[in-house]
């Protein structure tokens, strides 16, 4: 039986019931898959008492160990829930439950525990939980873009991603981690280039241009051990279709994270490669993607090919973020902030010296060589 279509999402003022329902369906979990979970939790708006949410409860189920994930696949379809696979997050498995008007109810997410995306999920609930403030503003948001986007459920939860990071960040979260400005290694242009393939084969005929940038792009200087890659997409309408491709390619999609336009994707492992650790995960990757013609394309080309072209330049740079990484080691933000100067000046002689804007054209079909 196919499953009904999705309906419009729908914001709704807090439901004092939402508590009792969650407690009622934990009572219904625990008996079916027992001894494997050793934690439920209410996450998600409904989570927070007085914040407007979809009518929708969202729940953590942590299992001992996620060997025993398969075990529970038959218990929770007894409770009429559907298993989706891993398409929320890396580690995990999720399920929904869907009433017969097509309504979805519950959400399950089952991970162990030390997934970071369970602690993500807790100090995010937590956070708005304990400011009123945040909560307020997080619904007022969540009405805003339910309006824009009234059917597109995608657009909806990327859209809201930037404002969860920020208030992770705040909580102590999933952005914190040790800053580390690592020597240039040899490994970083072929880590591109596999990772290229990878993403050329994952989208095909979407993609009309891949870039390398960012520090590890420009020979001899220092970075962040992180391969930051540009993606050209010839029409906006076809970004949303990436987004579960990069996530089989093993990338997390953050939405716009700050950019308009922009869809931001991060990639992370248990086995760090080339990447900057924190939580016991490592990031590796990242991927901005942007529609072709997207005016802050040629902004980072012309960044790297400016850093390429003048050694010393790039030295001057390098002693920056080795000064800052020293003062700020634990403050990701305030790192960023303080190489904002440096960075604008150089980008303004950049552009200047530029022959001509380097913007992905859409008549290309195939994926540019360029690093």
């Amino acid at each position: 039986m196919p499953e009904p279509p999705r309906l419009p999402i729908t914001i709704i003022d807090y439901d004092a019931r939402w508590p009792s329902m969650f407690e009622t369906e934990k009572v219904r979990i625990v008996e079916a898959i027992g001894e494997r979970a050793t934690d439920i939790q209410h996450v998600g708006s409904t989570a927070v008492p007085g914040l407007a949410s979809k009518p929708l409860i969202d729940i953590m189920v942590a299992l001992r160990s996620m060997a025993d994930a398969n075990e529970c696949i038959a218990p929770l379809q007894a409770l009429g829930y559907t298993s989706r696979g891993e398409v929320v997050f890396t580690g995990g498995r999720y399920y929904k439950k869907i009433r017969e008007d097509g309504e979805r109810t519950h959400n399950i997410h089952l991970c162990e525990a030390s997934n970071p995306e369970w602690e993500r999920h807790i100090l995010f609930r937590d956070c708005l939980r304990n400011h009123a403030d945040v909560a307020l503003e997080y619904a007022a948001l969540k009405r805003e873009l339910a309006a824009r986007f009234p059917d597109d459920w995608l657009g909806y939860t990327h859209a809201k991603s930037h404002f969860v990071e920020a208030c992770l960040a705040k909580a102590g979260g999933s952005p914190g981690r040790e800053l580390i400005v690592a020597s240039y290694d040899e490994r970083w242009p072929a880590l591109y280039d596999e990772e290229r393939s990878r993403i050329a084969d994952a989208l095909g005929e979407w993609v009309t241009d891949i870039q390398h940038v960012g520090s590890t792009a420009v020979p001899g200087l220092a970075a962040k051990p992180i391969i930051d890659i540009m993606v050209a997409i010839r029409r906006e309408a076809d970004m949303a279709r990436c987004i579960t491709p990069l996530f089989r390619s093993g990338y997390e999609c953050l939405g716009e994270y700050g950019i308009p336009g922009r869809i931001f994707f991060r990639k992370r492992t248990d086995s760090p490669r080339a990447g900057q650790t924190h939580g016991g995960v490592s990031r590796t990757h990242h991927l901005h993607m942007f529609p072709a013609g997207h005016a802050e394309w040629p902004r980072h080309i012309h960044f790297r090919d400016y850093l390429r072209a003048h050694p010393d330049v790039a030295r001057q740079y390098q002693s920056l973020k080795h000064d800052l990484a020293s003062r700020l080691a634990n403050d990701m933000e305030a790192y960023t902030d303080a190489k904002t100067d440096f960075i604008r000046a150089i980008e303004e002689k950049a552009a200047a010296a530029a022959p001509s804007p380097s913007l992905p054209s859409v008549e290309r079909g195939e994926p540019s060589t360029t690093r």
